[in-house]
């Protein structure tokens, strides 16, 4: 009983569907004339935009064509041309006399420059040449001198038994002061010489400086005097010519005709906007007839659907019936599936629980010992290897000390066999341990000098500290500092003292040898 009355209930419902269906296909044909009327209404309009924008664009090239030449432009060609003729006027009267004027004062007072320029570099090496023979007749006398005494000394030599000491010391100090003469003058001829070049070559420099100056002068009074010549004429007609031409094109008859074709394009692209426009209305007037038809289908749809759901809600009350007699049915079917899930899952737990019992009852697998003995071997070879990343890490020095200086800084790389480290022993108070080492004694000076001299020695940080020593090595070959020729000489203490340091400035005073 229950399942006829849901059949027939069903029958109404799609009878009712069906009259819904019809509605609705008539709603959608007037739906489809608004869409194509809407479709026309929005061709129109584009049209019409598009007429809009072309006006649009029309006038905008009107006024550019009417802004394109303002009175500035047309003033501004109007000066050029000013500008243009008064150059060619000033090329054809030609120099001017206050320019004439101007640049023959400039040549009168470079040449006299170069007068003054010349005597005044030549007094100075004038000077300079009369100071060095001055300073070469010194000199001449000095080895005279020193000549006069050397020769008293030899004869003395010879007589050496029979002379008094003092009058030999007298000789002998007369002799090292006439030999310290000869080297003062020597310098002071060196020197002169030095200045003599100097005033030479400033000389030759100021000459040529105000000669340039000079030249330059006569070469700016050359072009004045000589005027305009026809090239430059012609260059400025031509520039005349382009000037008249500017001002031509900015006021002549080309630029009205721009004028007249641009408006004729507005004028054109208004009247296209207007037409538009009269479309838009005619496609406004028919969809507005298509949207009265739609409204008519949309109230038929409307009545379907109200017999729709009336028929709708007699089958519901049918269909609930006959849903609460399945409902019992599901209700056991639900019951016996519940117990049979319970079943396995108390069949899969145990099944679980039997192959834990099997894996916890069974020996060792070797490949699981194996491959723990070989995560210990990697172990102990990181291990090592870390170990000797260590070992190179580390810096060893050969000797005890300190470390007195370091000659990188952090995150800098090294080159190998680069110096990064000083290390010295500075406990030591072993003199022998300690040098000085000297860098001033010129060529003149260490012909005196030999291995094994003694030396005494003194120190700016500690003057009233004097130490005794000997000359421990000279250096073979000299090196040139600032124009002389100068030689290392190592000196090695005899006795020291704690208060002394590394790289204190010390005073060396080497006595020497007699056979020099």
């Amino acid at each position: 009983g229950a399942a006829a009355g849901v059949a027939a209930a069903d029958a109404q419902v799609g009878a009712a569907q069906s009259g819904v269906a019809a509605a609705e296909a008539g709603v959608a044909r007037a739906q489809a004339n608004v869409a194509a009327a809407e479709a026309n209404v929005a061709r129109s309009q584009a049209q019409a935009n598009s007429a809009a924008a072309a006006v649009s664009r029309a006038q905008g090239e009107f006024q550019q064509v009417q802004g394109s030449v303002t009175n500035s432009d047309i003033a501004a060609a109007q000066a050029d041309l000013d500008e243009a003729r008064e150059v060619l006027a000033d090329l054809l009267d030609g120099p001017e006399e206050v320019d004439v004027k101007t640049n023959q004062a400039n040549v009168d007072q470079a040449r006299a420059n170069l007068e003054n320029v010349r005597a005044q570099l030549s007094s100075a090496k004038t000077r300079a040449e009369a100071d060095l023979e001055i300073a070469a007749n010194d000199l001449r006398d000095a080895q005279a001198a020193y000549s006069e005494i050397y020769w008293q000394i030899r004869e003395q030599e010879r007589e050496l038994n029979s002379v008094d000491q003092e009058i030999w010391q007298d000789l002998k100090d007369r002799e090292e002061r006439a030999l310290r003469e000869v080297r003062n003058a020597e310098e002071r001829l060196a020197q002169s010489r030095v200045k003599v070049e100097e005033a030479r070559e400033a000389e030759r420099r100021g000459v040529q400086e105000a000669e340039a100056r000079l030249r330059e002068a006569e070469a700016l009074l050359e072009d004045v005097l000589r005027g305009a010549d026809e090239d430059q004429i012609a260059a400025a007609r031509a520039q005349v010519a382009r000037a008249e031409a500017s001002l031509i094109k900015l006021q002549g008859e080309r630029r009205a005709g721009e004028l007249a074709s641009a408006q004729a394009e507005v004028d054109r692209a208004q009247a296209d906007a207007q037409g538009a426009q009269s479309d838009i209305q005619n496609a406004q007037a028919g969809l507005q007839g298509n949207v009265a038809d739609v409204q008519n289908a949309q109230s038929e749809v409307q009545r379907s659907q109200a017999d729709v759901q009336r028929n709708v809600a007699d089958a519901q009350n049918a269909r609930a019936n006959l849903d609460a007699s399945q409902a019992d049915v599901q209700a056991a079917i639900a019951d016996v599936q519940g117990a049979l899930a319970d079943v396995d899952s108390a069949q899969a737990d145990l099944a679980r629980s039997r192959a834990e019992l099997t894996e916890l009852t069974a020996d060792p697998i070797q490949a699981d010992m194996d491959s723990r003995q070989s995560m210990i071997e990697q172990g102990s070879v990181d291990v090592r290897q870390a170990q000797v990343q260590l070992d190179k890490a580390t810096l060893r020095t050969p000797i005890d000390g300190t470390v007195v200086e370091i000659d990188l800084e952090e995150g800098e790389w090294v080159n190998a066999g680069s110096v990064i480290a000083t290390i010295a022993d500075i406990s030591t108070t072993d003199p022998s341990r300690w040098k000085i080492e000297t860098t001033d004694l010129d060529e003149l000076g260490i012909v005196n000098v030999q291995i094994g001299n003694p030396v005494f020695i003194t120190f700016d940080a500690l003057p009233r500290l004097e130490l005794p020593g000997r000359v421990q090595q000279i250096q073979n070959i000299g090196k040139n500092s600032q124009g002389d020729i100068v030689y290392k000489v190592t000196v090695v203490p005899e006795e020291w003292d704690e208060r002394l340091r590394w790289g204190m400035t010390a005073t060396v005073a080497i006595e020497p040898s007699r056979d020099n």
